[in-house]
């Protein structure tokens, strides 16, 4: 199916296939939460995308400074190997708008009230 929606909530196993070939398999927590690769992430549902530098592994996560300077622990996908610049994906419903100083800061450029969802542009 192309309704990602209907794939998500209705499987036991998914597929992503780009050109023909298989990109990643997995449950539908799988395939959202740990995508393989940076299409399979951008395939499914909104994603939002951090070019980092990897300094190293933490328990089990990267150790990421994002180009703001900020350093976060990213959960990396399976058989991830650091190297020096990696891409991070932020689903938009992980992120937490807070008036304090946090990891990532921003400024709100437009706020868009869709009736079950606002979308805030940081």
């Amino acid at each position: 199916t192309h309704d990602q929606e209907e794939a998500l909530t209705m499987s036991d196993r998914i597929a992503v296939m780009s050109s023909g070939k298989i990109l990643q398999v997995g449950t539908p927590w799988d395939i959202y939460d740990k995508p393989a690769e940076r299409f399979v992430a951008d395939f499914i549902g909104e994603t939002n995308f951090l070019t980092a530098a990897i300094s190293g592994m933490v328990n089990g996560k990267a150790r990421a400074t994002l180009k703001s300077g900020a350093t976060i622990d990213a959960t990396v996908a399976e058989g991830f190997q650091p190297k020096d610049n990696a891409t991070v994906v932020v689903r938009p419903e992980h992120a937490k708008l807070t008036s304090g100083k946090g990891d990532l800061s921003g400024t709100v450029e437009n706020i868009v009230y869709f009736g079950t969802d606002t979308h805030i542009h940081v």
